[in-house]
């Protein structure tokens, strides 16, 4: 098919045709999951709603909060030396200053 051929309408008309399908096979895989959740749940003998309390429950305990190795000492913000740096770290680094002279 070549896109470039079609006209405004047909490419709206096929990308509501494309989104659409693609709900479709999102709510499809979603009850797909849904039934093999049910299934490997009731095989085991627990409770759909103690497994997703489980489930809740690991979620909650996996978060790790990191803790701050940098800090800025003009206005005490911190940094965990994770993720993008900091403007004040940028800015402090650009100064010539070093990410030793900001650790905790």
């Amino acid at each position: 098919m070549d896109l470039k051929k079609l006209s405004v309408d047909a490419l709206e008309d096929l990308q509501q045709k494309i989104m659409g399908e693609i709900e479709r096979r999102h709510q499809e895989a979603v009850s797909e999951a849904v039934s093999k959740v049910k299934e490997l749940a009731d095989a085991a003998a627990i409770p759909v709603e103690d497994l997703l309390e489980l489930v809740k429950a690991e979620n909650r305990r996996s978060k790790v909060v990191q803790k701050a190795k940098y800090k800025d000492p003009s206005t005490g913000a911190t940094w965990t030396g994770k993720g993008r740096k900091p403007g004040w770290v940028v800015s402090f680094l650009e100064a010539g200053g070093s990410l030793e002279q900001l650790a905790i």
